[in-house]
């Protein structure tokens, strides 16, 4: 058998990176295009509820108008309609807030996962208060940060739970095995 090498010869490990580049760029880029997202739907929402309100002007403007010229109109389903687009238009500037304090807010100060699930529950209601544009937008972000690398490093590895107790327990690496400090078991 020959003798083991010298540790002058054996060649040094040279560390790898753990991300290729382009990742690493596209790493610095998501923040940057999920915050440009989440601030194109707050302002989506806006204009989703000024265009809310421009109907409710219009149809009141138009009732009045037939009234004036004698017209047989019928104020009551009028009046429905400008209460349900004056609903809508007031829920769509009340989800631009709620964009803006809580995904906008949470992404700033890097609580990723809350924005993120925020985004997605914001995005049912998007569709329809937002007029297709902020939902589409809130889904999109949502969706493309759940399966980039920078959102699954920002959440918290799961800790396990003693079944008794509920308390966590820890990895004893030597028997392989989850040890519950309180209940004094294996798991």
């Amino acid at each position: 058998m020959p003798p083991p090498p010298s540790p002058s010869a054996m060649p040094v490990p040279q560390p790898k990176p753990s991300m290729p580049p382009s990742m690493v760029s596209s790493l610095d880029a998501l923040p940057k295009d999920a915050k440009k997202k989440a601030a194109i739907a707050a302002v989506w929402f806006i204009i989703s509820g000024i265009i809310f309100f421009a109907f409710c002007v219009y149809l009141y403007v138009d009732m009045v108008n037939a009234k004036n010229a004698q017209r047989n109109v019928d104020e009551g389903t009028l009046w429905s309609f400008i209460g349900v687009l004056a609903t809508f238009g007031a829920l769509s500037i009340l989800l631009a807030i709620v964009d803006w304090i809580r995904v906008m807010g949470s992404m700033k100060s890097d609580k990723w996962d809350v924005a993120v699930d925020t985004a997605m529950l914001l995005s049912f209601p998007g569709f329809i208060f937002g007029l297709f544009g902020s939902g589409y937008l809130l889904y999109s972000l949502s969706k493309k940060m759940r399966t980039h690398p920078f959102y699954m490093r920002t959440l918290p590895p799961p800790t396990p739970v003693c079944e008794r107790c509920r308390q966590p327990v820890t990895w004893v690496p030597t028997l392989k095995k989850w040890y519950c400090p309180n209940c004094h078991i294996y798991l």
